[in-house]
């Protein structure tokens, strides 16, 4: 029997005990009969148990801030530096109420969203000209809070200025127009729940219900699957709720995104209008709530079965997906041996990309589980400077394991039975003008019969391996 973790929700204010969400997930394990594994801290992790999920929040502090994601982050970073994994993530955690690494992720990934200009300075903000009108908005703001618009330049002063007042960054955003905003939860490619939120005109500053919208669930959920699909595979975002609009209401072109959360409500379809608020505190609704849960949780587990089952393909970093060269030869003392500074993060973030394994392994990722697989364990920080390069340059994983040497990424290969490539250039010597084959390496993966390609500028023939 599988076993499926639960991290408590040790910052729900009335006790982890009457957590909802918690809850449901301990319901699904049980509906979809799998073993549960309950723990209080990732320091309780079991190397048996598939992955963890959890329901962290504002609850933990820090609203407002970016000290918010950051910390919700660093607790998913202890699952995956333990070779652990937990849902959300923390690469979705880093975008939780974090409308900056929101945009930047967008744009870097090329999502279709509002022109958009992030500022760290009101000066900047103010000397940049932007077209009217304009939305203004928290990077760390939930809600719908702290959002402002403007629709000529006297307002945008006084807007900024006011935005400033309470944050030292700011997110000026082009002004989309349209009634209805939809909002998307989706597990792999499929819409799981979905609804409209109907402003009350164009000019309506949010679609948040506090601002007067209602809630229509009237939506073809798999005419909006098809959009999520296209979103998924651009930013390797699997499961979450994203708000998306069409400019003018025009549902037959490409939606603007506006943000992605891995924490999102979902709400229950009732009366539209404002008898829907008296609708939410009804034994009907907390009825239909629990369910709507309770089945949410099950298509996420079955999901995240599904993706731990693939067929691994192991990639290794250093010269085979970026070009570390240089960064070596920089740190070179005279004696010849290389200062553990090259390792720093700061340095590897220099790194350039190889755009064709990022083209291959990313097309890849649909059929097999890909897993970097890096002898950087000297460096300083290696998982989080390794997981924000691959971020940075939109290499999309599953994994990332950190080891010390070939033997101990010898010993992961021989381990796993779903291994169906491992990657590496097997080569040594990038200090100096004499690049060398490890043989005696290739003479192991031989002997221990691991299928593997050695890198050499073949990205062509490592597609077509894994087609």
């Amino acid at each position: 029997m599988s076993k499926i973790g639960v991290l408590k929700n040790r910052f729900h204010p009335s006790g982890w005990q009457n957590c909802d969400w918690t809850n449901r997930m301990k319901e699904a394990i049980d509906t979809l009969q799998l073993e549960l594994d309950f723990i209080d801290s990732p320091s309780h992790i079991d190397d048996e148990t598939l992955f963890y999920l959890t329901r962290l929040n504002h609850d933990a502090g820090h609203k407002n801030s970016e000290k918010l994601s950051k910390k919700l982050e660093d607790i998913a970073l202890h699952f995956e530096n333990r070779r652990s994994s937990l849902f959300p993530s923390s690469y979705l955690y880093r975008l939780y109420e974090n409308k900056k690494n929101i945009f930047f992720l967008f744009k870097n990934c090329g999502v279709k969203q509002p022109q958009t200009w992030f500022f760290n300075n009101i000066e900047d903000a103010l000397s940049t000209e932007v077209p009217f009108p304009v939305v203004l908005k928290h990077p760390y703001s939930c809600a719908s809070n702290f959002m402002e618009q403007a629709k000529n330049i006297k307002e945008y002063r006084d807007k900024i200025k006011k935005i400033f007042n309470v944050s030292s960054e700011c997110i000026v955003q082009q002004k989309i127009m349209f009634t209805r905003e939809a909002r998307l939860t989706f597990v792999g490619d499929e819409v799981v729940h979905g609804y409209f939120r109907i402003k009350k005109d164009r000019d309506s500053l949010s679609g948040s219900t506090r601002f007067g919208s209602v809630c229509d669930f009237d939506i073809n959920l798999k005419e909006m699957s098809k959009h999520i699909k296209k979103f998924r595979k651009l930013t390797n975002i699997n499961i979450g709720a994203c708000d998306v609009a069409w400019e003018n209401d025009d549902l037959t072109v490409e939606p603007h995104f506006f943000e992605v959360s891995p924490i999102f409500s979902m709400n229950v379809p009732g009366p539209v209008g404002s008898a829907y608020k008296s609708f939410k505190g009804t034994a009907e609704f907390k009825i239909k709530e629990r369910q709507i849960q309770l089945n949410f949780y099950k298509k996420v587990i079955q999901f995240l079965k599904q993706q731990s089952e693939k067929p691994v393909v192991y990639c290794d970093i250093d010269y085979t997906i970026n070009d570390h060269t240089p960064r070596v030869k920089k740190w070179v003392n005279p004696d010849g041996s290389i200062d553990l500074r090259y390792g720093n993060y700061d340095e590897i973030m220099l790194d350039p990309a190889n755009k064709r394994a990022r083209e291959v392994l990313n097309d890849a990722k649909e059929k097999y589980k890909i897993v970097f697989l890096t002898a950087r364990g000297k460096f300083s920080n290696a998982y989080l400077s390794t997981r924000d390069w691959l971020i940075k340059n939109n290499f999309h994983y599953d994994q990332i394991l950190i080891v010390d040497n070939f033997e101990q990424k010898l010993d992961v290969l021989k381990s796993d039975y779903k291994t169906h490539l491992f990657i590496d250039d097997l080569t040594r010597g990038h200090h100096t003008d004499k690049i060398e084959v490890k043989k005696d390496n290739i003479k192991k993966l031989i002997y221990f019969n691991i299928p593997f390609i050695r890198y050499n500028n073949n990205w062509s023939e490592i597609e077509e391996a894994l087609k």
